[in-house]
């Protein structure tokens, strides 16, 4: 009967990059297909399923009939801290993966990167304006993907960004955690480049709108959930507190902090 059910059902792979906030994102985005009707499979690494094991208890990847979880190898080593190393964590998604760094391919071939060595990266040469990105007027280097500031050619940063540019043209669609208001004239350029272009957000507002009674079991923290931090923002006045959000793989000192 089940079977029978999924079969009548349009079906979504949803594969998210291996980080934190990757997850997050596609995991609001397969809610609200699954809002629309979608048999969802959601494919995690290994590694990373294994963690919200930990993180969320034994039971958090039973999904439900037509939202359901799966896991796939992804040649990271077995540690608890795989995923922050950078580098290893690039490297294996580069053989599986794929997403969009539009210009990093143009950007090797007018020999404007890998720099030619580090003093490139103190001289001014990363304020030089990059004219010819479209939508995208005055922007320098140093606006861009920080990946681009090596000075090898082999650097896996470098080589992640290339391959996932000449990836991006492949796909049938390419839909973007944004919204045209805010956006407009970047995504005015990327219209003509490839044949289906939609943007999708913001995620959250939508997911606001829909019961959340259904799939309120379905998460993706990789770490236990701090919520101490909850009180202390309680015991403060609406607007008078900060946020700053540096990532899930970023660390900072005390003394970096202050």
């Amino acid at each position: 009967m089940i079977l029978n059910i999924l079969a009548d059902k349009p079906h979504a792979v949803c594969f998210p990059s291996p980080a934190q906030g990757h997850i997050k994102s596609m995991i609001k985005l397969a809610k609200l297909l699954h809002y629309k009707g979608f048999h969802i499979t959601f494919v995690n690494t290994e590694f990373n399923h294994r963690r919200l094991l930990k993180s969320r208890g034994p039971d958090a990847m039973n999904g439900f009939p037509d939202f359901q979880f799966e896991s796939i190898p992804d040649g990271l080593p077995p540690n608890e801290n795989a995923t922050q190393d950078v580098a290893a964590l690039c490297e294996a998604a580069m053989k599986n993966f794929f997403m969009g760094f539009k210009q990093f391919q143009a950007l090797q071939e007018k020999g404007l990167v890998p720099l030619k060595d580090e003093s490139f990266l103190t001289n001014g040469y990363l304020d030089k304006v990059v004219d010819w990105i479209p939508g995208m007027r005055d922007i320098r280097l140093r606006d861009l993907p920080s990946f681009i500031r090596t000075t090898d050619p082999d650097d896996i940063f470098f080589k992640f960004c290339a391959v996932c540019a000449r990836r991006a043209s492949e796909g049938s669609a390419l839909i973007f955690h944004t919204f045209d208001v805010l956006e407009q004239e970047v995504l005015n350029a990327l219209y003509p480049m490839f044949p289906r272009v939609y943007t999708i957000g913001p995620l959250q507002l939508l997911l606001n709108q829909k019961p959340e009674a259904d799939l309120s079991s379905v998460g993706c923290n990789l770490w236990k959930e701090e919520v101490e931090c909850l009180h202390w923002l309680d015991s403060h006045k609406p607007r008078s507190v900060i946020y700053v959000n540096f990532g899930s793989i970023t660390t900072v000192t005390k003394e970096q902090l202050s």
